[in-house]
């Protein structure tokens, strides 16, 4: 995945404009961006009462980003999210678009029939136990880099069609 798709899956097209500090262009700029602290928009950018959708529900966002409590603190504060909850917000933004790729969509179009499709499947596959990963759900491992990185390598043999 491209600097370019995690910064459509990150920030909104709005808020990049007069935020150029958070405009993400290139794999430099988004370590940058994760070290400053990603805005709470990045965060809402992802959340979906759908997962379907292809973003995360309010309580995987709470189980794997940031506890509820902190965000309501942050929210009142104004903060942006810290170096660990960017961190792991881009890690299953990369995961996130990983898998709609995998299932045969472009993250970079969300509108695109094909990629809606791909977004349903990838979905479901990241939730559901899979005997390839000692059956564990897909986002369940996601808790780490090395349990997100265990996925992306099982989404490309996805994506080669191996299946092992």
């Amino acid at each position: 995945m491209t600097a370019a798709q995690l910064l459509h899956l990150l920030v909104d097209p709005a808020d990049a404009a007069p935020r150029p500090a958070v405009a993400l262009v290139d794999d430099i700029a988004v370590a940058r961006a994760v070290e400053r602290g990603l805005p709470l928009a990045a965060l809402r950018r992802l959340t979906t009462p759908d997962p379907a959708d292809g973003g995360l529900t309010p309580d995987e966002i709470e189980r794997l980003v940031i506890p509820r409590r902190t965000l309501t603190k942050r929210r009142a504060r104004r903060q942006p999210l810290s170096l660990e909850e960017s961190n792991r917000l881009v890690r299953l933004a990369r995961v996130l678009a990983t898998a709609v790729e995998a299932f045969g969509g472009d993250p970079a179009t969300a509108d695109d029939e094909r990629t809606r499709e791909a977004t349903r499947r990838a979905a479901r596959w990241l939730r559901r136990p899979s005997p390839a990963l000692d059956g564990e759900t897909p986002l369940g491992l996601c808790t780490t880099d090395a349990g997100a990185r265990i996925v992306e390598d099982e989404l490309g043999r996805i994506a080669f069609g191996v299946f092992a």
